[in-house]
């Protein structure tokens, strides 16, 4: 909010609009955001630093103070949930006022203006939840009551500007008075009021029927009639009850009726000139698991159109937000990746492509944004008009890049979004386009590693990850030990040791896993970022749960336990004798040259969306092309190259074999020319995301 404030004053200035109480410019100063701060400077680019003796100076001060008072009382808006961001929001505006208050003539400069009451426009309320609909026409109904839109304007505005504790109590009384007036009359039109009169009619009319004389089967048929709606007159009005006074509607916020500025003089829903925002980045799992009725309420609400499948909480914040627009009102709101081309996000998309102008998606894969967040974003910026519908896809992130690699403009590599991996349109995907094919998970058991703290239950506080792990090979420390920092593709950058077959490691391990699992020949995968995979042939390494390992399920043929049969009853579609039969037909170095591979990335991205994390179903639903022993023999030659390579020097430059790879794997998989160019430009952005994320 206070950065809008301030660039709006900006704005202002470099409009050369930006004028004083008497209308005359600020010549000679400009306005400028910097590091999130305005700065005020003038023509020596010179900070600004108020004098209130000097008169000059005090029409500045003066100047920036009533812009801003201007902007926060008519033109910033906003709403949230948490009654604390709320306090927050207010107090930082009402600190951006403090840094231009000036000292009022009339007191001698010696006292401060007042500063007006700022609060009323930044709300507390869950802004997806609504008794009432923004379309409603209440033209009729606004008749009725005592007040009018006009009435309702003032007393907001008289608010805002008056000094007076008496006053100001007794307006908020008046406020409150004419949003109830407001609130009885437009739930009238409150569709489960109207569907209850529909139903309470009908069964008046078929008692009234009971006067005239019909037959035996006619009084049943009616009979019957009159049970059905009265079972669905007790069910609407349980939800109208529900809807009044239930836990969900406690919070509920009325767009209709909450900010009288975007109201008409009939008090229909103007909206908002420019809606923008963060919204919450809350997945469909996390939501079903705490918070289900909020999400069933949502999913049921006639207002929203777009939620499809497992759809996360941001798409009906973007939905609200079209919604809440004029007509060639502009929309932008930071969101997570995966709304460019995950499926819950299909009908959102396509309602944007038909019926508005999606002017520009910021990419923002690659770019840590939020210091706290496991996805990547993009920012998207939405005319509500389908005039001059164009969309330009801009990627701040491999830019620079992409122009220095090339040696090309970027306009020139990535002109339309059909040379990106943008999906807007269509549900089509490539793990779904490669649906013939096996997945990972069909021939290696994928598992996390140990949890190297003592088990709670058993040995609570008795050690810690960091006791059992030493830089150097002891009697004790005996096993190689790394950790997902430790590896890069084909590679290990560090080895330490592990304690091991002691009393404490790994029986009284929080996670101990199965002993096994490190025995055996197995991919090693990262958590985090891109996919970075190693093959432990004969090395045996241990690991911790930073890391995943995939071993062949034939491998592991006579090892029976908990964690294997649960990971075949939820996540398998075969049995594990079929499974156990995939694997024979495979090479783990040919899987290697593949995870490791360009369109690796690709596929992987496409499951996960935009999120930094890899999770174990991430890997397991990996398409694997269905490879002759020939073809994978190809693969497995130049990957055995590089493991050489790598063995004799680790920092050795494989880049030509890898790339070899990588044209193999794209005829594997069948992909066109055009859309070889894609992990090309992609793979770029991924290098860069990998070291913001490092």
């Amino acid at each position: 909010m206070v950065s809008a404030l301030n660039e709006i004053i900006a704005i202002k200035s470099d409009l050369g609009i930006l004028i004083d109480e008497k209308g005359r410019r600020l010549r000679g100063y400009s306005a400028e955001v910097i590091n999130d701060e305005l700065m005020i400077f003038d023509e020596d680019h010179e900070f600004f630093v108020y004098n209130y003796k000097n008169e000059e100076s005090r029409r500045i001060q003066k100047t920036i103070f009533e812009e801003k008072r201007k902007i926060i009382e008519a033109s910033l808006f906003g709403v949230d949930i948490n009654p604390n961001s709320v306090k927050i929001c207010r107090l930082r505006l009402w600190i951006e006022l403090l840094k231009n208050a000036y000292y009022t003539a009339e007191s001698n400069y010696t006292e401060l203006e007042t500063f007006p009451n700022i609060d009323i426009n930044i709300k507390c309320g869950n802004s997806l939840i609504s008794r009432f609909p923004l379309d409603v026409d209440i033209k009729s109904e606004l008749q009725k009551i005592e007040y009018t839109v006009k009435d309702y304007q003032d007393a907001v505005h008289s608010y805002k500007n008056t000094t007076l504790r008496a006053e100001k109590q007794k307006l908020v009384k008046l406020i409150t008075k004419i949003k109830n007036n407001f609130r009885v009359e437009i739930g009238n039109y409150d569709p489960l009021k109207l569907e209850l009169k529909k139903y309470l009619f009908a069964v008046d009319n078929l008692k009234q029927d009971e006067l005239f004389e019909c037959t035996e089967k006619e009084k049943l048929a009616k009979e019957k009639q009159i049970k059905e709606l009265g079972d669905k007159i007790l069910v609407t009005q349980n939800k109208l009850e529900e809807k009044e006074n239930g836990v969900i509607y406690r919070d509920a916020f009325e767009w209709r009726f909450e900010f009288p500025e975007v109201l008409n003089e009939v008090g229909n829903f103007k909206g908002f000139d420019v809606v923008m925002g963060n919204p919450p980045y809350i997945s469909a799992p996390t939501m079903t698991q705490n918070n289900p009725k909020l999400r069933d309420e949502i999913s049921n609400s006639a207002r929203f159109t777009t939620l499809y499948q497992k759809w996360d909480l941001f798409i009906p914040f973007m939905e609200l937000g079209i919604q809440l627009l004029p007509e060639n009102g502009m929309f932008t709101m930071i969101v997570p990746y995966p709304f460019t081309n995950q499926n819950y996000g299909k009908k959102l998309r396509e309602l944007i492509i038909d019926k508005y102008n999606l002017k520009e998606v910021v990419d923002l894969k690659g770019c840590k944004v939020f210091e706290s967040a496991t996805v990547s974003n993009c920012i998207t910026i939405i005319q509500k008009t389908k005039q001059g519908s164009s969309c330009f896809i801009s990627n701040i992130n491999a830019k620079k890049l992409i122009s220095k690699v090339f040696e090309q403009p970027y306009s020139d590599l990535v002109q339309d979004k059909e040379t990106t991996v943008w999906n807007l349109t269509t549900e089509e995907r490539n793990s779904q386009r490669h649906s013939d094919m096996k997945v990972l998970g069909d021939f290696c058991y994928i598992s996390v590693g140990m949890v190297l703290n003592a088990d709670e239950n058993t040995a609570k506080g008795e050690f810690s990850k960091d006791d059992l792990i030493s830089e150097t090979k002891d009697e004790i420390h005996c096993r190689k030990y790394i950790e997902a920092k430790d590896i890069e593709r084909y590679r290990v950058k560090k080895v330490r040791y592990l304690e091991y077959n002691t009393e404490r490691c790994p029986d009284k391990l929080r996670r101990p896993t199965f002993r096994e699992l490190y025995e055996k020949p197995k991919l090693m995968f990262n958590r985090l970022g891109s996919l970075q995979v190693y093959l432990d042939k004969k090395t045996k390494f241990l690991h911790s749960d930073g890391m995943f390992s995939g071993v062949l399920w034939k491998d592991l043929e006579k090892v029976n336990n908990k964690s294997i049969t649960a990971s075949i009853t939820r996540y398998s579609n075969h049995s594990r004798k079929e499974m156990e039969e995939f694997s024979k037909n495979i090479d783990l170095r040919y899987l290697l040259g593949i995870l490791n591979s360009k369109y690796a990335q690709v596929l992987l991205t496409n499951i996960r969306g935009g999120g930094l994390n890899i999770y174990p179903e991430h890997l397991r639903n990996l398409p694997i092309p269905n490879a002759t022993e020939k073809q994978q023999k190809q693969i497995i030659t130049i990957v055995d190259e590089i493991l050489a390579a790598k063995k004799s020097d680790a920092n050795s430059d494989t880049t030509e074999a890898e790339n070899k790879i990588d044209k193999m794997v794209y005829e594997l998989y069948g992909l066109s020319e055009d859309e070889i160019k894609i992990p090309a430009a992609e793979q770029l952005v991924i290098n860069q995301y990998d070291a913001n994320v490092n």
